[in-house]
């Protein structure tokens, strides 16, 4: 056999040119910051920051005894004084993650077996066996539900069948040859902060004509949050600001500062303040100052005038987006009930529907005319047939579910209080969360029926207070509330549209002309036994 290579490239990545963090769970996601106080980055890194950077991962593997490769996303920074390593460690990953369904076999009854709830238990088991194992065989027949682990990697335990119809095993296979040991990212962190607080992790740079420099550590902290961070956990405070990196703001603007925080604390404080509206902080890592400001960069048309440049500070603010589902070129066909005029930008469309105080308002509309239209009509409450293509506007509903924390493969053993099929679980926390799919909504499961149907159960009950009534499911995913939260009631205002109202309505052309048409609308409700009315 041959193979023909053409426009080869022998060029050597440097190691932060990987980047996996997205595999990893975020409880195995840990981002830090190693400080190098009172050494310069001129001269020497001026040239020398590739190697700098590789020497650094190099020695975060040594000392945590994984591969470099589990460093990711790493940078370096500095200001007048000193330097800045920022990087984000990777932890354990899931262990069904680590294998791949190759083929249906046989069941191997004289194979060795143990029970297992489910092909990720078998995987694990796999994963920590304290022989090789290479790959497991998943059977789940009218035999016996069992876990078969085997030292081969493409050929399973269970002999194929020449038959199609009766394979009841499926054979997954280790997706490499060999691991590294699988460390904890906290244990990771532990171990780095130990060596940077014996001046033990020290980088060395060589330099022409025999030359070296050395880099000690002086400093790690770990309390900050990176713009790109792919932590998906719903409802963190952090998610809910925009970053604006190596910025401050002009001291007249800030309205209250505290001194020696968290970036995490900083932005809690901003979310609770109660003394006037913050809507954005400044953080410097080097300190920990906070800084809050009643004032939004989106609020100016030059955000020049309210930010100066920094190089050791991020400006933090609140994102009002955050809470809505973007959709393209796609517009409400009802009409508003409220429009804005010359508004800056979809920022501040949002923060207008947020803080309105005229009605609920569950969706907006920005269009290329700087318009900005209200609703208090949700894309679910539209429908399909209630939206509209337009090339010069955006819809954005109202995003329930950032409200909420998933538990997949898991179900309540509580009966069910209101029962809902629905197009999404999207759908599901709106249900929730408004009251409307049961009053006093705590959590829901959601379960996939046999034909492709969604169906939300909601209770009362809160299952982060009763973890007993938790139990494991193979169709179904538990969601509960990330933070307590007001909980509405249904209101009388939440209707299903069945013909445009009256008012302005974006079309097409994002114009706002004024339409009068006949209003009908139903009211929707739940019955006792969840049935939709």
């Amino acid at each position: 056999m041959a193979f023909n290579f053409y426009d080869f490239n022998d060029q050597h990545y440097t190691l932060s040119h990987f980047d996996t963090s997205s595999c990893y769970e975020p409880s195995q996601r840990h981002t830090f910051m190693i400080i190098f106080k009172d050494q310069s980055y001129h001269p020497t890194l001026d040239q020398a920051s590739s190697s700098f950077l590789n020497t650094a991962l190099v020695m975060l593997g040594e000392l945590t005894m994984t591969s470099p490769i589990r460093f990711q996303r790493a940078s370096v920074d500095y200001d007048d004084s000193s330097v800045y390593l920022t990087v984000t460690a990777l932890g354990k990953v899931p262990p069904f993650d680590l294998f791949r369904p190759v083929m249906k076999v046989g069941h191997n009854t004289s194979a060795s077996s143990f029970y297992a709830d489910n092909p990720q238990d078998c995987a694990a088991a796999c994963a920590s066996s304290p022989t090789p194992c290479n790959s497991f065989d998943w059977c789940d027949d009218i035999i016996t539900t069992a876990c078969l682990l085997g030292q081969r990697h493409k050929e399973s335990e269970g002999n194929p069948l020449n038959s199609n119809i009766d394979k009841p095993c499926v054979h997954y296979s280790r997706s490499e040859n060999v691991s590294y040991p699988s460390v904890d990212v906290a244990s990771m962190y532990l171990m780095i902060t130990d060596s940077v607080y014996d001046n033990l992790f020290q980088v060395r740079i060589d330099l022409p004509q025999n030359m070296s420099k050395t880099y000690t550590a002086t400093d790690i902290r770990d309390d900050l949050l990176r713009s790109t961070d792919p932590d998906s956990a719903a409802g963190s405070s952090l998610k809910k600001f925009a970053i604006t990196p190596n910025a401050r703001f002009v001291n007249s603007f800030v309205n209250t500062t505290h001194t020696m925080v968290s970036l995490t604390d900083c932005a809690i404080m901003c979310l609770q303040e109660n003394t006037f509206t913050c809507e954005s902080f400044d953080y410097q890592f080097t300190t920990g100052l906070c800084r809050e400001s009643s004032n939004h960069p989106d609020m100016v048309s030059n955000p020049q005038t309210v930010l100066n440049r920094s190089q050791d500070t991020s400006v933090y603010s609140i994102l009002y987006t955050h809470d809505y589902t973007k959709f393209d070129a796609t517009v409400i066909i009802a009409s508003a009930d409220k429009v804005l005029p010359n508004v800056n930008g979809d920022e501040m469309c949002a923060r207008a529907c947020t803080t309105n105080l005229d009605f609920a308002c569950e969706s907006f509309e920005t269009c290329t005319d700087g318009n900005c239209f209200l609703r208090k009509l949700h894309r679910y409450d539209a429908g399909a047939a209630g939206m509209q293509q337009s090339s010069n506007c955006q819809h954005y509903s109202r995003n329930y579910l950032f409200d909420y924390i998933p538990r997949q493969f898991k179900t309540l053993q509580v009966p069910a209080e209101s029962v809902a099929n629905v197009q999404s679980v999207d759908e599901c926390a709106q249900l929730c969360s408004t009251g409307v799919g049961l009053p006093l909504c705590a959590a829901f499961t959601v379960c996939q029926g046999q034909r492709g149907d969604t169906q939300c159960s909601f209770t009362t009950v809160d299952p982060t207070q009763n973890p007993g009534v938790i139990q494991s499911s193979d169709v179904c995913s538990l969601y509960t509330r990330a933070n307590p939260m007001p909980i509405a009631n249904p209101s009388t205002s939440r209707v299903l549209v069945t013909s445009s109202t009256s008012t302005q309505t974006p079309s097409t052309t994002a114009s706002t002309t004024k339409q009068s048409t006949t209003t009908s609308t139903t009211k929707s409700a739940v019955t006792s036994s969840g049935k939709w009315l």
